[in-house]
């Protein structure tokens, strides 16, 4: 019996013909996640330059 599988972006559910290594319903829903990712990764990438910019800063 094959397990329902959802896409990790809008939730919609996958056709059960998909691949076992298909995440998304479509390739809208892949950029989406793709362009979330990035954001999430430059936000992270701006909180650990200020951290380091404060720490340098209280050092002196």
């Amino acid at each position: 019996m094959a397990r329902t599988r959802f896409c990790l972006s809008c939730g919609a559910r996958l056709p059960r013909s998909a691949s076992a290594r298909r995440r998304y319903c479509d390739g809208v829903c892949r950029a989406q996640a793709y362009r979330a990712r990035r954001v999430s990764d430059r936000i992270m990438a701006l909180g650990m330059l200020l951290a380091e910019a404060e720490w340098i800063g209280t050092g002196a």
